[in-house]
């Protein structure tokens, strides 16, 4: 995906960046220590992450705002969580966008255009846990305008995940990188027969992906 190289901290105070669902807040609120034999205590966790995307024209910072429900927070060994369901906000800059229109939309300058598709959310668990978790992701087609960001939002939710018995103490739930098929539509919302774009944003060095730390007891 095309990007061209605004520093990161013009690109989280640029207003242009700042589109609606892309909120700095993370819900995290302090819960009393539960009792063995408890039910899971679950919040929503919202963050903001930036990666990036490399294409001919340069390096684009990517900002990619995740909302997280059912996240636990204390859960006791072997109970089986609630599956975690995943918004993620995407903002692709205009010259990213504008290069992604030519590659599936063909004729870009068309208003009435629309790009949708699918993408993967992988979380590793690490600590107690050690696994990858991947969910399926859907986006919705949006229209594509010449000269603005182009905003995704893919959704879907995880498989339940049962805790083994045997494991207590933390885990950290640190997400990957994006991987996403786009894909172009007319206004009807037929094919416009264009290859699909295989997409896959990149972590910065230095980046916290944390989404979320839990505890089972």
């Amino acid at each position: 995906m095309p990007e061209f190289t605004p520093s990161r901290r013009s690109v989280i105070r640029t207003a242009a960046w700042s589109v609606p669902a892309i909120t700095v807040a993370t819900a995290a609120p302090a819960f009393a220590a539960s009792s063995p034999g408890s039910d899971p205590v679950y919040t929503t966790v919202t963050k903001d992450f930036l990666f990036s995307s490399t294409n001919t024209l340069g390096t684009f910072d990517i900002p990619v705002t995740v909302v997280a429900e059912n996240v636990p927070v204390l859960a006791p060994a072997g109970a089986t969580l609630l599956p975690i369901t995943t918004t993620s906000t995407v903002t692709i800059p205009a010259q990213v966008a504008q290069g992604l229109a030519y590659l599936i939309l063909g004729d870009f300058s068309n208003p009435a255009a629309k790009i949708g598709g699918t993408s993967e959310s992988t979380v590793t668990l690490s600590g107690a846990i050690n696994e990858d978790r991947t969910t399926d992701l859907t986006i919705p087609t949006v229209p594509y305008v010449t000269g603005q960001p182009l905003i995704t939002i893919a959704s879907g939710t995880s498989d339940s995940l049962v805790l083994p018995a045997g494991a207590t103490g933390q885990v950290t739930m640190t997400i990957g990188s994006p991987k996403s098929i786009l894909m172009g539509y007319n206004a009807d919302d037929t094919s416009t027969g264009k290859p699909p774009y295989n997409s896959v944003l990149d972590k910065l060095p230095g980046e916290d992906y944390t989404l979320a730390v839990y505890t089972i007891e």
